[in-house]
């Protein structure tokens, strides 16, 4: 990681959320070169796992900045700012638009997922467009998110099309509100085309992959090509944890971006039964 194109936005103040979070930000290569090229940005949630292996417990980081450098070194044309967005000690109702008790992991979820969409929508988004020479459009946006962040991620670009084009739900906790997502694929969501990565890691248990698959044939319901709109990979021997994310980054960023990456034999795409 090259530090001198490191930068951090300290104490960002979120209306919505009446709190306080970092947000970091990675500037691709040619940013200070060149002073007029414009550039579309990743955001990724938990901005600190996902930039930093000190700040996760599994001592991995989610290794999108070395996945970025490693597709841009292989030939991918196009750079893109990385934006992290920083949890708080309030993450996971932060990231869940749902209310729901789940006894078996002691968590009950109190949804504030619409106030953090505002923090991203209407204060994030507008501020690093604003500040940075970043390429707005949504065909140019991607969100990526893991765990609770999956779950965010896929609603809310759900909810805001107009917004964001490409995500990644990675091993994405999609039971929280007993698979809720589903329920409103099949009825409110704006079906607006969206190229979708999701994935889940085969010790991660069946409350995990099955919804993850439920979601998956709903979408292939709504008119999405499975493989060519998105994708399922089960990842072999993998659990929920950022050690296995890392080594999953640079294709879930090959297949988002359209530079796409031979995947090792651990990672299987699924097939999409009755």
């Amino acid at each position: 990681m090259d530090f001198q194109r490191f930068k951090t936005e300290r104490n960002f103040y979120s209306k919505a959320l009446d709190n306080y979070r970092d947000i970091l930000i990675y500037l691709p290569k040619s940013y200070e070169d060149s002073k007029e090229n414009k550039y579309g940005v990743i955001y990724i949630h938990d901005g600190m796992e996902a930039f930093f292996p000190g700040f996760s417990v599994s001592g991995y980081s989610m290794g999108i900045i070395d996945a970025m450098e490693e597709l841009f070194n292989k030939g991918l044309s196009e750079e893109y700012l990385i934006v992290g967005i920083s949890n708080t000690y309030d993450r996971i109702n932060e990231l869940s638009y749902f209310d729901y008790s789940f006894p078996k992991l002691q968590a009950d979820i109190e949804g504030k997922g619409e106030k953090y969409e505002k923090l991203i929508i209407d204060e994030i988004m507008p501020f690093i467009n604003e500040k940075y020479r970043t390429l707005s459009d949504r065909e140019h946006t991607v969100m990526i998110g893991a765990s609770m962040g999956g779950l965010m991620t896929f609603n809310l670009a759900f909810r805001n099309p107009h917004k964001i084009s490409r995500i990644a739900a990675v091993s994405p906790s999609f039971w929280v509100g007993d698979n809720i997502t589903a329920e409103l694929l099949k009825g409110s969501y704006d079906m607006k085309s969206f190229k979708i990565w999701l994935d889940f890691g085969e010790n991660e248990g069946d409350f995990m992959s099955r919804p993850i698959k439920e979601i998956g044939k709903e979408l292939v319901n709504k008119g999405y090509s499975y493989e060519r709109d998105f994708v399922i990979y089960s990842d072999n021997g993998a659990s929920h944890s950022e050690r296995f994310w890392n080594g999953r980054m640079k294709y879930i960023l090959g297949y988002l971006l359209d530079f796409p990456q031979d995947v090792p034999g651990t990672l299987k795409l699924i097939e999409l039964k009755d």
